[in-house]
């Protein structure tokens, strides 16, 4: 048995793993998760929206334009921080605040270049996959345990979806955080979150 810690696009495959295999999870926590695209994407900040939207209906066009984009953020690296940097400026107050913690943004960049170091397959897919149907459904799911976190003023994933998975999980424990955005709430309550499994699961 384990624990498992989905955050933002991780939330819908930490729900997966829960899903098909329940017995096997001590504890499951989702934090500012994507939820299934019926949940609509208002709330989104633009450039999420518009990449959403897209790979909900015209999979096959968001396929070409999300691999076009990212080879040629792969092959210019440079472009890379001013991407993340424009995204980074539609984002809420309290992202902005823990984004201007150096080490904080360097780590986010870091992690992205080695992303797609090799290739962008695997950031393509996983784009196209939570915006389609997921192959189950938030209410099948068994497991005991099952935590949910996730700020009011996140513009990557809005609060709406974060409240629709909470309401489709059973025995679903959701904390909505007036004051945290999709950043800001792992940043400032990670060791919170961790300690909440940690303890659940024990």
């Amino acid at each position: 048995r384990f624990l498992v810690l989905g955050y933002s696009g991780g939330g819908p495959f930490a729900l997966a793993l829960a899903a098909r295999h329940p017995k096997r999870i001590a504890a499951i926590g989702i934090v500012s998760g994507v939820g299934p695209a019926r949940s609509g994407s208002t709330g989104m900040h633009a450039s999420n929206q518009r990449k959403f939207d897209m790979a909900r209906k015209m999979p096959w066009l968001a396929r070409a334009m999300l691999f076009a984009a990212f080879s040629g953020l792969r092959k210019n690296p440079a472009r890379l921080s001013s991407q993340l940097h424009h995204i980074w400026e539609q984002m809420p107050a309290p992202d902005q605040k823990v984004l201007s913690d150096s080490r904080f943004a360097d780590g986010i960049l870091a992690v992205t270049r080695d992303a797609i170091q090799n290739s962008v397959n695997g950031w393509v897919n996983e784009e196209l996959l939570m915006a389609l149907p997921w192959g189950f459904t938030p209410q099948e799911i068994s497991c005991s345990n099952i935590y949910l976190w996730h700020g009011s003023k996140d513009k990557n994933v809005p609060l709406a979806m974060g409240k629709a998975v909470a309401e489709q999980l059973p025995g679903c424990r959701a904390s909505f955080l007036k004051d945290e955005g999709h950043l800001s709430l792992l940043y400032n309550h990670g060791s919170e979150i961790i300690a909440t499994l940690v303890q659940a699961g024990g």
